[in-house]
């Protein structure tokens, strides 16, 4: 199996790499058994320059074979142990099937899906030795949502684009040169659209990975006149300037050590990206852990109703029902432990809002799903941010409150939703404008929680009153 091979080749070092910043990147264009594409190896050595320019030791190969290419990822692997920043780049074909993303060497030979495990590398396996290597932050950019290379035969079995990857490990952000589902454009150059932007922006001083990324963006939608948006899924927890910080002296802001439960607002993504990491674990010391960090955590229920059926497993070998054992809440009801994480999700929300500029924005990367019903309207991730540091910038001072007494959820444990509607009573003010407002709202959310930390999917609100 290649995760085998690849973590023999990573996990035993001795002697880790130096703690900085280390690339992988990959540019493959001359297909022996696919159409050829012309851009690839331009685009990896677009990349590579402006990753060198900024600071990154880079691993990189063009038109690489399966051999050189697994020889790339396990190289890769030794630099990047405990590095600060491990970034992933290809360019050239890639494709999915059954929901996994393969990208394809240049001597893939594929007459059948069930070649692709000997002739290409899925993209799950080279983000688990990113993660084994202990690097802080793991940075993915993927070129490769091209047209299905495979013969016709194949077709049916095999999506339009690449599949969309969900980040479940804190520290992560996967990148898409366009959205999931869709293909991208080679563009009219020696380049590609979604390559040039990225080679421009990354060396960028002063700007924030998520805001190079929708400088990416905002270039390659103008580039291709809309055919092609670029897609990003993340849970960087911390700001991290690539090119330098504002003031020069930095190039990333260490992430901050796993907090203990203090209740604060901004302890709300790190608690979301901690659950995401355990909330499938079978490990009881996992689950112990999360409930040891935050006590009072959204889904320490959850948590300890996972607990009580590790220790106490149904047996299915009997018809006769076995005497119900002794434990914290081994019965508890799925609906009623979605409905106690949602109200505590609610106030966490309004904490966000309610938290300083940098505090709350660093929340609500952690609170919106992908693409949220956003008012009427289908906003990503980045939009609603955008809409909402437009709200933080002029009221600087904000204040959000939904008494218990005044919200009904429903939940559905089928479906992994809560409907939540809440009165909120909200106060905004600027000391620099000498303005300020208050009133109250009627809120509506839909979390889902088919990924186990809820996100909301849904938002609207009506103001009933102002003051």
């Amino acid at each position: 199996m290649l995760f085998i091979a690849l973590l023999a080749a990573v996990w035993p070092l001795g002697a880790s790499a130096a703690e900085g910043r280390v690339a992988l990147v990959i540019g493959n264009g001359a297909y022996t058994n696919a159409p050829a594409l012309a851009n690839p190896a331009n685009d990896a050595n677009l990349v590579t320059a402006s990753l060198k320019r900024i600071g990154f030791d880079v691993v990189s190969a063009t038109d690489a074979s399966r051999r050189q290419l697994l020889d790339a990822v396990a190289e890769f692997g030794r630099l990047a142990q405990n590095a600060e920043i491990a970034l992933f780049f290809y360019a050239g074909h890639g494709l999915e099937v059954s929901g996994r993303n393969w990208i394809l060497p240049v001597d893939a030979d594929i007459a059948a899906s069930t070649d692709l495990p000997v002739a290409a590398v899925k993209v799950d396996d080279i983000l688990e030795v990113m993660e084994l290597s202990g690097a802080r932050v793991r940075l993915v950019f993927l070129d490769a949502c091209r047209n299905n290379p495979l013969p016709r035969s194949l077709s049916r079995a095999v999506g339009r684009g690449l599949a969309r990857i969900d980040v479940s490990a804190a520290g992560t952000m996967i990148a898409f040169s366009a959205a999931p589902g869709t293909v991208a454009l080679d563009g009219n150059g020696k380049d590609s659209p979604f390559s040039i932007a990225l080679a421009k922006h990354i060396v960028e001083p002063g700007v924030e990975v998520r805001q190079m990324m929708a400088k990416v963006r905002e270039d390659v939608v103008t580039a291709t006149g809309e055919k092609q948006v670029p897609w990003v899924n993340e849970a960087v927890v911390g700001e991290y300037f690539l090119a330098g910080k504002p003031d020069g002296k930095e190039t990333a802001a260490p992430a901050p050590p796993a907090p203990q439960a203090t209740g604060r607002s901004d302890d709300i993504a790190v608690e979301l990206a901690f659950w995401d990491s355990v909330k499938d674990s079978d490990d009881r010391n996992m689950l112990e852990l999360y409930i040891q960090k935050y006590p009072q955590g959204s889904f320490r229920e959850i948590a300890e109703a996972k607990i009580a059926m590790l220790d106490h497993p149904p047996d299915n070998r009997s018809t006769v029902p076995a005497t119900p054992q002794v434990s914290p809440k081994p019965q508890a009801n799925p609906e009623i432990l979605m409905e106690q994480s949602a109200r505590q999700f609610v106030a966490s929300f309004n904490a966000a809002l309610s938290a300083p500029a940098d505090q709350s924005l660093k929340s609500i990367y952690n609170i919106y799903a992908a693409r949220v019903d956003f008012y009427g309207k289908s906003f990503s991730t980045a939009d609603i941010v955008r809409d909402k540091a437009g709200l933080i910038d002029r009221w600087p001072q904000r204040s959000y409150r939904a008494p218990e007494n005044e919200m009904s959820i429903y939940c559905n444990p089928a479906a992994n939703s809560c409907n939540v509607s809440a009165r909120v009573y909200w106060s905004v003010a600027s000391a620099a404008r000498g303005k300020s407002a208050s009133g109250v709202s009627q809120t509506d959310l839909k979390l889902d929680f088919s990924s186990g930390a809820p996100r909301v999917v849904y938002e609207n609100s009506e103001t009933l009153s102002r003051n």
